[in-house]
């Protein structure tokens, strides 16, 4: 588009151009027996007619060109292989009885747990508390580049774990992995003592709320925005649908610090007794967080409360008190 546009605009002017200077030459050389002032009038009107064809000819080929590269992209995805699933372990909704044994239900109980079956034909049920581990873990995108380095982390039932560390550490990698929109080169990860590799991809990734940067909302209230993901849940479903654990990458990047304050006022009250992960640049918000890791080249440098970080004065400081400074 960029070269179609001013190339067939150059070609037009050429063309009138051309058609004046001939014209005009026949008219001087010939004294307007062979073609008349009102003559080459009408043939520079045509000519305008033709060329101005043309012109909108070469806006069609453009959006055939940009309609078949659309076309070509869905195609890629129409033509995408299913990711391979096979986990086994699912979430379902429970019950506990007097001694503390889960029972599997059919209704919301706001307690889950996961149907792990075994080889021998027995099943157990595991609460789900929230409780995420990260052992050794190893990832690159491509193999031959690992961007993640023996990645260690411990995340207790209703923690809240803060990753900070400049862009292109590896915070939003970390959380992708938890939802296994990518597959680990080394280590594991254990959630309520089970490899996430057992566990069905679509329970695990409902299990786990994600709030990106960008969020997309319809038109309507909040609620009918959270509906649309099941358009007959009752208003108490609704407001019971926050998930076991939270992922917020940079949840309030967007907003005015006031309105910020706000929403992590609100925020704070979803995220209690809930594992959360939070990714944020403005590190005030992550003060009360239980635990903070600093990230640097794909690496977990630091980690500690955002006292004890402050007390080391290393990276975390550094970061804390440029913010600041900055502000």
């Amino acid at each position: 588009m960029a070269y179609s546009s001013p190339v067939m605009q150059l070609v037009v002017y050429l063309c009138l151009l051309l058609i004046y200077w001939v014209g005009a030459s026949i008219i001087v050389s010939s004294h307007s027996t062979i073609l008349t002032t009102g003559e080459l009038s009408s043939l520079i009107a045509y000519a305008m007619q033709i060329l101005t064809a043309l012109m909108m000819l070469s806006v069609v080929l453009i959006l055939i060109t940009i309609a078949r590269s659309s076309g070509r992209r869905i195609c890629e995805v129409l033509d995408e292989e299913p990711e391979i699933d096979e986990g086994y372990v699912t979430l379902v909704n429970a019950r506990k009885d007097e001694n503390g044994e889960l029972t599997e239900c059919a209704e919301r109980t706001g307690i889950f747990a996961w149907k792990h079956p075994h080889h021998d034909g027995t099943l157990t049920y595991t609460e789900l508390k929230g409780d995420i581990r990260m052992f050794d873990v190893d990832f690159g995108y491509v193999p031959e580049k690992i961007v993640l380095h023996n990645i260690k982390l411990y995340a207790e039932p209703g923690q809240k774990l803060a990753f900070v560390g400049a862009t292109g550490a590896g915070k939003t990698t970390i959380t992708n992995l938890l939802n296994r929109f990518y597959d680990i080169a080394d280590g594991k990860i254990r959630y309520d003592g089970i490899n996430i590799n057992k566990i069905r991809k679509d329970d695990l990734r409902r299990s786990i709320g994600l709030v990106l940067q960008d969020t997309n909302l319809f038109t309507g209230t909040v609620l009918e925005n959270i509906r649309y993901g099941r358009l007959d849940a009752t208003d108490d479903e609704c407001v019971a649908a926050n998930p076991p654990c939270m992922i917020l990458d940079e949840a309030t990047s967007s907003i005015d610090t006031r309105t910020e304050r706000i929403v992590q006022e609100g925020m704070d009250a979803l995220m209690k007794g809930r594992t959360s992960f939070v990714i944020a640049h403005r590190l005030s918000t992550i003060r009360n967080s239980d635990v903070i890791m600093v990230l640097d080249h794909g690496r977990i440098i630091e980690r500690g409360s955002h006292e004890k970080l402050i007390e080391e004065k290393g990276t975390y400081y550094q970061l804390y008190t440029g913010a600041f400074e900055l502000e």
